[in-house]
């Protein structure tokens, strides 16, 4: 497996304020000063997307094209995630609200699929769909149950 902490350094933290009383915060992966928001997903999800070149590309010498979905929960609940694609060698991660990595799984799907079956305490986390390989573009689906 490779090593996680290619994508620590891409989460940070953004904060817009909305008419000087409400704050949202969200992950960013900044990369040459250009961030990729991450989107929104709840338990129940399938999320059909695609890597592509003008996605977020990690900062390591694979330079995977990335994907960022942000999941809150709301009591300890025990999280399904499957990310298939017959495009590309799927590979995922979900790290918490403080950039920690949680989990990660390259094959224990099908074939190349990624699976990961986690039991998680209430709070924010970040699942980052992207490729085993660097480059690799394509589409996939992510089923969040």
């Amino acid at each position: 497996m490779r090593a996680a902490s290619r994508f620590r350094s891409l989460i940070a933290t953004l904060a817009i304020p909305l008419a000087a009383c409400v704050e949202v915060t969200g992950p960013v992966a900044v990369v040459e000063d250009d961030a990729c928001n991450a989107r929104y997903v709840s338990i129940g999800s399938t999320i059909t997307g695609s890597l592509s070149s003008y996605d977020c590309v990690t900062q390591d010498d694979t330079e995977s094209y990335v994907d960022y979905y942000e999941l809150t929960l709301y009591r300890t609940t025990d999280v399904d995630l499957y990310l298939e694609s017959l495009d590309f060698d799927a590979y995922l991660m979900v790290f918490d609200e403080f950039d920690e990595l949680i989990v990660e799984d390259d094959d224990s799907g099908e074939s190349t699929d990624a699976w990961i079956t986690v039991k998680l305490p209430a709070g924010r986390y970040y699942i980052a769909v992207t490729s085993f390989d660097g480059g690799e573009r394509g589409n996939y689906k992510l089923y969040v149950d």
